[in-house]
């Protein structure tokens, strides 16, 4: 949220509206054995569940390729439009770097639209957070989260309750870096240092973690990043994300709500991402084919002939007419939009 931003007391970042159709009507079945409401730690010892909050950021991409080189699995808290950074579906870099983690295999998780604090919203403006970050996500990779976790680390009784609601799972922390407090190269050694606090002492043949940091400092993601991969490696620790610390399988960390690439498949490169093709029902020859990302808003179309196939184009792609009406394999976006009042957002 813009720091000036006043909820109910004129415009702000809150109140932009993704495109398409509201997520609201997608099914939202309690999937697996993890579960729908707050949790702190993980389940299996050995492992560590490196989370990073607030972003994408200008710092996230080469977070993302540090954590690669690791070998290294992270959970990434996305919000919509806060800190003035414009919305993630439509702001190429933030969308290119979320379909970078999919691709890559990382966690992307819910941390609302605008960085609101959940508990002292009213219950529409508290499903609006959640709904409008699911719309953008949708239009960027054809699904959206499962889990979540609330700005400030507040969701009081009526939040949990919204959340159950939606389908969400809870997610805090044991292990807190503190480092939005730190973000100077005169205090990050603070963060740095609280982490070890919490490393040193432990052994992998009992322990667990589930840490916090945020992908949107510098000194988190050029000091402290390095130095938690460096440790956990040292001390036998696996870098992994907030579903394989709970045994969660991947196909219950989101739901399908619109064309775009498998959650469930293989991880696959970015320039495999699934596309939709496009005819034209006017004619019964189709000597050629347009190819168009359905998972990015501001992609490019390529044309080949229908003797080829694109080989980058995935099993989830749909076909659509003329008239221009999408027919998905998975849950169909509605028509409809969200409306909810501005003064509650």
């Amino acid at each position: 949220m813009s720091p000036l931003c006043q909820l109910g007391y004129g415009v702000c970042d809150a109140d932009t509206l993704p495109s398409g159709g509201t997520t609201e009507q997608v099914a939202r079945p309690h999937l697996g054995n993890v579960p729908y409401g707050p949790f702190y730690d993980c389940v299996h010892p050995g492992e560590v569940a490196l989370t990073f909050d607030d972003g994408p950021g200008i710092y996230t991409d080469a977070m993302v390729d540090l954590l690669n080189s690791f070998g290294a699995k992270a959970t990434f808290f996305i919000t919509g439009i806060n800190n003035g950074k414009g919305a993630i579906d439509t702001t190429p870099a933030w969308a290119d770097v979320i379909r970078k983690m999919n691709a890559n295999g990382h966690q992307i998780a819910s941390h609302t639209w605008s960085h609101a604090d959940l508990s002292s919203l009213t219950e529409s403006a508290r499903r609006g957070e959640m709904i409008k970050l699911e719309m953008a996500l949708r239009n960027i990779l054809g699904f959206f989260p499962t889990y979540m976790r609330p700005p400030y680390s507040s969701c009081d009784a009526a939040c949990e309750a919204t959340m159950s609601a939606l389908g969400y799972h809870i997610t805090y922390f044991d292990l807190d870096t503190d480092d939005y407090n730190q973000a100077t190269p005169e205090k990050i050694q603070v963060a740095i240092n609280n982490f070890d606090n919490a490393i040193n002492p432990s052994n992998p043949a009992t322990d667990d973690f589930l840490s916090i940091a945020h992908d949107i400092h510098q000194t988190t993601a050029q000091n402290l990043t390095g130095h938690m991969l460096q440790t956990l490696k040292a001390k036998g620790y696996k870098a992994v994300t907030v579903g394989e610390c709970l045994g969660d399988p991947r196909e219950n960390w989101y739901r399908a709500a619109g064309p775009g690439p498998s959650y469930n498949s293989e991880i696959v490169s970015t320039t495999s991402r699934s596309t939709t093709s496009t005819s034209q029902s006017s004619t019964s020859t189709t000597s050629s084919t347009s190819s168009t990302s359905s998972s990015s808003p501001s992609s490019t179309s390529s044309t080949s002939s229908s003797s080829s196939t694109s080989s980058s184009s995935s099993s989830s792609s749909s076909s659509t007419t003329s008239s221009a009406t999408t027919t998905t394999s998975s849950i169909a976006t509605p028509a409809t939009t969200l409306a909810l009042p501005a003064a509650n957002l």
